[in-house]
Protein backbone atom coordinates (compact mmCIF):
# COMPACT_ATOMS: atom_id res chain seq x y z
CA UNK A 1 0.00 0.00 0.00
CA UNK A 2 2.69 2.19 1.08
CA UNK A 3 4.05 1.77 -3.01
CA UNK A 4 1.00 2.97 -4.49
CA UNK A 5 0.75 6.02 -1.84
CA UNK A 6 4.22 6.88 -2.99
CA UNK A 7 2.93 6.61 -6.46
CA UNK A 8 -0.47 8.42 -6.30
CA UNK A 9 0.16 12.06 -6.74
CA UNK A 10 2.88 11.57 -9.42
CA UNK A 11 -0.25 9.23 -11.48
CA UNK A 12 -2.35 12.02 -10.77
CA UNK A 13 0.30 14.37 -12.44
CA UNK A 14 0.63 12.13 -15.20
CA UNK A 15 -3.24 11.24 -15.74
CA UNK A 16 -3.59 15.47 -15.78
CA UNK A 17 -0.48 15.95 -18.37
CA UNK A 18 -2.42 13.48 -20.87
CA UNK A 19 -5.61 15.17 -20.03
CA UNK A 20 -4.10 18.34 -21.10
CA UNK A 21 -2.50 17.02 -23.53
CA UNK A 22 -6.08 15.90 -25.34
CA UNK A 23 -7.10 18.12 -24.50
CA UNK A 24 -4.51 20.63 -26.60
CA UNK A 25 -4.61 18.00 -29.30
CA UNK A 26 -8.10 17.26 -29.08
CA UNK A 27 -9.76 19.78 -29.55
CA UNK A 28 -7.85 22.29 -30.57
CA UNK A 29 -5.58 20.70 -33.07
CA UNK A 30 -6.73 23.42 -35.42
CA UNK A 31 -5.51 26.35 -33.18
CA UNK A 32 -2.25 24.34 -32.70
CA UNK A 33 -1.52 24.33 -36.29
CA UNK A 34 -2.44 27.83 -37.20
CA UNK A 35 -0.43 28.97 -33.73
CA UNK A 36 2.35 26.80 -35.30
CA UNK A 37 2.19 28.29 -38.58
CA UNK A 38 2.88 31.91 -37.08
CA UNK A 39 5.33 30.37 -35.00
CA UNK A 40 6.93 29.38 -37.88
CA UNK A 41 6.69 32.51 -39.30
CA UNK A 42 8.22 34.35 -36.29
CA UNK A 43 11.21 32.49 -36.90
CA UNK A 44 11.74 32.37 -40.16
CA UNK A 45 11.72 36.37 -39.54
CA UNK A 46 14.14 36.15 -36.55
CA UNK A 47 16.26 34.45 -38.65
CA UNK A 48 16.31 37.32 -41.41
CA UNK A 49 16.85 39.80 -38.95
CA UNK A 50 19.61 37.88 -37.49
CA UNK A 51 21.48 37.13 -40.70
CA UNK A 52 19.93 40.66 -41.85
CA UNK A 53 22.22 42.22 -38.77
CA UNK A 54 24.94 39.86 -39.44
CA UNK A 55 25.42 41.51 -42.97
CA UNK A 56 24.01 45.56 -41.67
CA UNK A 57 27.02 46.76 -41.67
CA UNK A 58 28.85 45.25 -44.86
CA UNK A 59 25.27 46.22 -46.22
CA UNK A 60 25.11 49.78 -45.12
CA UNK A 61 29.27 50.37 -46.61
CA UNK A 62 28.33 49.00 -49.95
CA UNK A 63 25.20 51.54 -49.58
CA UNK A 64 27.09 54.22 -48.47
CA UNK A 65 30.14 53.44 -51.46
CA UNK A 66 27.11 53.29 -53.75
CA UNK A 67 25.51 56.57 -52.89
CA UNK A 68 29.33 58.04 -52.82
CA UNK A 69 30.11 56.74 -56.21
CA UNK A 70 26.47 58.29 -57.86
CA UNK A 71 25.99 61.37 -55.59
CA UNK A 72 29.40 62.30 -54.45
CA UNK A 73 28.20 65.68 -53.17
CA UNK A 74 26.00 63.52 -50.62
CA UNK A 75 29.02 61.77 -49.15
CA UNK A 76 30.59 63.49 -45.66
Amino acid sequence: FSFNNFYCPFGKFIAAAFRLWFLVFGKGYRVILRQCKWFVMILRMSIVMMIARRYLSVVLVLLLALNGCVVPGKMP
